[in-house]
């Protein structure tokens, strides 16, 4: 599953900060956008 979020990331889909320790930090609606993301594909 880390790579679709790599991907989405990469396209502007699901952005996200960078921490020092290099994880990822998205936003509170992250969840929601990955969901949508997913039915659209499938559409």
């Amino acid at each position: 599953m880390n790579d679709h979020y790599d991907i989405y990331e990469e396209k502007g889909m699901l952005p996200s900060k960078r921490l020092s320790n290099g994880y990822r930090n998205f936003d509170e609606n992250a969840i929601e956008k990955v969901e949508l993301i997913q039915r659209l594909v499938y559409i």
